[in-house]
């Protein structure tokens, strides 16, 4: 397996297990605004640092041979 489709793989599960919890959450705290909008936050904050992996960290663990 090459390590940019691990790195790859992190991300994608990462930012589903993110999307379910902010869905979750906003369900269930649908009548105050407010604590829908922190899963939401959250929820993007860990995109963000998925994204920050993926793009940071994998490109150096990878060579071409």
């Amino acid at each position: 397996m090459n390590t940019r489709d691990f790195y790859f793989g992190v991300l994608a599960i990462t930012s589903f297990f993110a999307l379910i919890l902010a869905v979750y959450f906003t369900i269930k705290t649908r009548d105050d605004i407010a604590w829908s909008l922190i899963p939401l936050v959250i929820s993007i904050g860990i995109f963000v640092w998925a994204l920050m992996v993926f793009f940071h960290l994998a490109p150096q663990n990878t060579s071409p041979k």
